[in-house]
């Protein structure tokens, strides 16, 4: 199998049905071998009923934490490569053409995708830019932009830390200390705005960059990077639901 698209779940009823759909849409776009694999923490709201009414899904149950059930999932993955992915962040189809193409094929290579938000304001635009300035600057995307890696990597690596602030940063970090870049795709995945329709989005981007600070704090002052304990990748130990 050629990919393995492993998405968290924690009560994301509104939105894990929308995800679904341009996942399946954007596998039947291409000419991947792909699977999907959803690995819930516990959700109480009915995404669990969702996902198993879901053709085409392996559905997972786990304890709950974002950096457990991706690990989980990718345990339970069969594919060559994986494509770890927000539940409320929509994949294209030119994403996954893209990545199946020359430029991309290399299994040994990281990557994410451009970043958009699924709303209409100004504001949203701004951010976007923004994202964009700080994977070219920092070269640190975000995991609402997705992450598509080498399950043997993957592997290697010891998967995400359960115990890190932000997985995701901890994670690029990581790779960046290993001499290792993540790559940009030049294809867009379009996150949901709910935290920005909550916060505000000025109240939102502060809370965001005090998160990251403390993160990179972390990793570089406490030795995050070097001394973490590694995942296991080795085996499942949940439980798979069902598969369909």
């Amino acid at each position: 199998m050629d990919l393995s698209i492993i998405i968290p779940t924690f009560n994301e009823a509104g939105e894990i049905e929308a995800t679904l759909e341009k996942v399946a849409a954007a596998i039947d776009g291409c000419a991947l071998d792909a699977e999907v694999l959803v690995v819930d923490g516990g959700s109480t709201d009915g995404t669990c009923e969702l996902v198993k009414k879901t053709g085409g899904v392996k559905f997972i149950h786990n304890a709950p934490g974002r950096a457990a059930q991706m690990n989980e999932g990718a345990r339970a993955a069969g594919g060559e490569r994986l494509l770890f992915l927000h539940a409320d962040t929509h994949l294209s189809a030119e994403c996954l053409i893209l990545l199946e193409g020359s430029d991309y094929a290399n299994h040994e290579g990281v990557y994410s995708f451009r970043l958009g938000f699924r709303g209409q304001e100004d504001a949203y635009r701004t951010m976007e830019r923004g994202v964009a300035w700080r994977c070219r600057t920092f070269d640190l995307p975000y995991g609402d932009q997705g992450l598509v890696i080498g399950r043997e990597r993957f592997a290697g690596l010891g998967g995400f830390d359960e115990t890190a602030m932000l997985e995701d940063v901890e994670f690029v970090l990581r790779l960046r200390e290993q001499g290792m870049r993540m790559e940009i795709i030049p294809a867009v995945v379009s996150t949901s705005v709910r935290q920005w329709d909550r916060q505000g989005v000025v109240w939102g981007i502060t809370f965001n960059l005090a998160r990251l600070a403390m993160a990179i704090m972390l990793f570089y002052f406490e030795g995050a990077g070097s001394s973490r304990k590694q995942a296991g990748l080795e085996s499942p130990s949940s439980t798979i639901i069902s598969e369909s």
